[in-house]
């Protein structure tokens, strides 16, 4: 990424080669994340997702996630515009506040037949997407 302008064009990983050392850190802190919770907190996290994202978000609005303008170069599909007017739909589980939502209408604004539908456990990130 030499380039300024086009630093969201690329994942940041695709380039990267690790050393052996970085290598064996990250299998470790995957061997140390790939444990399955307890039951107690498998149920806490099932019956409070709601609760825990809208606290989430209440905190950090739409400033924690970037928007994904990468989505671009790994699904080039997103960028071809239907032909014969054909209506296109995209509906995104866990939309959170918009972070995939708003590049693809962002670079679709030729496509006058698109139509993003997006749902979250939180409220609270609805609200910031509506708010856009």
């Amino acid at each position: 990424l030499t380039k300024d302008a086009e630093v969201f064009e690329h994942n940041a990983w695709d380039q990267v080669d690790w050393d052996e050392e970085q290598e064996a850190a990250a299998k470790d802190m995957v061997a140390q994340n790939s444990g399955n919770p307890s039951e107690e907190v498998q149920q806490d996290l099932l019956q409070n997702s709601a609760e825990k994202w809208d606290k989430f978000y209440g905190i950090h609005t739409n400033k924690f996630f970037k928007d994904r303008h990468w989505l671009f170069t790994e699904f080039p599909e997103l960028k071809e515009v239907p032909k014969d007017n054909e209506q296109v739909s995209i509906f995104e589980v866990g939309c959170g506040v918009g972070n995939t939502i708003f590049p693809i209408i962002e670079h679709s604004d030729e496509n006058t037949n698109l139509f993003i539908y997006g749902c979250d456990f939180s409220s609270t990130a609805i609200d910031i997407v509506k708010s856009n």
